[in-house]
């Protein structure tokens, strides 16, 4: 009597083990993620409600290699209205801007402090509402360093002055063509007016969003309910297919000679 070749699970059951593995993995990395994410909104926070630093504080500690991301700063100087440059930023479905303006300190550096938002309306005026004081100005802000554009993030467009994404070093060039290397490779953002104190007419501050979305831990239980799933779906099938064999033994007539 020939021997039977049993259908066997061997390689189902390497596949489901490596895809198991791969899914337990990726599910703790998430976790290592939200970890990290939770660590790094905790930062966030303590930087931006702390003292803040004043500006020569800041640029000796970014020159040692420091990240000051949403670090507040205070900053003292008088501001170039005429050199404001617009960043677009859309809210709640109206068209704004984001009004740079340069400021001039004491020592001559310059820095573009994001002073806030601006409708398009404003921005049409025969005038542009930067409405910057000509006066020596005192202000806090939170530190932002350069961005980067994202895969659909349109292309800047310097000579209309509309700007997508802060490439901080271009913006520098197109404020002061002979004298860009005065401005600091980073940004402030103004913080939002005292109530009561807001300059008339003066663009919104406080615009800076330091909410970071964390959604690890959601991805984590996705790929670990993956992983549970491909077990189950793995022992419904070596069940069924046992089931199958066995039955089929049972049911096949004896071979035998008379």
């Amino acid at each position: 009597m020939p021997a039977r070749t049993p259908t066997g699970l061997l390689w189902p059951t390497i596949a489901t083990g490596v895809a198991f593995a791969l899914l337990m993995v990726l599910g703790s990395w998430q976790l290592e993620r939200k970890a990290w994410k939770e660590g790094l909104i905790a930062q966030i926070s303590a930087r931006a409600h702390a003292v803040p630093l004043s500006l020569d504080d800041a640029i000796d500690q970014i020159a040692r290699g420091r990240n000051l991301e949403y670090a507040r700063v205070s900053v003292s100087g008088r501001f170039h209205p005429d050199k404001t440059l617009y960043l677009f930023a859309p809210e709640a479905g109206e068209t704004g801007w984001h009004a740079y303006v340069p400021l001039e300190t004491a020592s001559g550096r310059l820095v573009l402090v994001n002073r806030g938002w601006i409708s398009q309306a404003r921005r049409n005026e025969p005038s542009p509402p930067s409405n910057a004081p000509q006066s020596e100005v005192h202000l806090v802000g939170l530190l932002r360093h350069p961005g980067s554009a994202g895969t659909f993030t349109p292309p800047n467009d310097v000579s209309r002055n509309i700007w997508h994404w802060r490439d901080v070093a271009a913006m520098a060039r197109a404020a002061f063509p002979a004298e860009a290397s005065r401005v600091l490779l980073f940004t402030i953002d103004r913080e939002a007016d005292p109530a009561g104190r807001a300059e008339p007419g003066a663009p919104r501050g406080g615009v800076t969003r330091v909410v970071l979305p964390n959604r690890h831990l959601e991805y984590a239980l996705t790929w670990y309910g993956l992983g549970f799933t491909l077990l189950g779906v793995y022992a419904t099938f070596s069940w069924s297919r046992w089931r199958s064999r066995r039955r089929s033994s049972t049911t096949s007539p004896s071979r035998g000679g008379l």
